[in-house]
């Protein structure tokens, strides 16, 4: 199987994300991005939750999303 060589940019990916999350820009604390093979991981930080997403590097289809609390350190516990 050939691989595609049209790739998205990173930023495409983490924009994606963020739309997919119903997340404004304002929420979003960080945000990282790690490509393997043909997927974009994102990982973004909010105040009070993370959220996990991995985007098709060739056409910015979110694949799948989860969710969770934000660490306690970030919650000031």
């Amino acid at each position: 199987m050939e691989k595609n060589p049209h790739v998205i940019d990173p930023q495409v990916a983490v924009a994606a994300a963020i739309l997919y999350g119903n997340l404004r820009d304002h929420e979003v604390l960080s945000a990282d991005v790690a490509r393997v093979d043909d997927l974009y991981e994102v990982i973004i930080h909010s105040e009070w939750m993370d959220y996990d997403c991995y985007v098709d590097a060739s056409n910015g289809e979110v694949l799948g999303f989860q969710s969770a609390p934000a660490e306690e350190h970030r919650l000031g516990a």
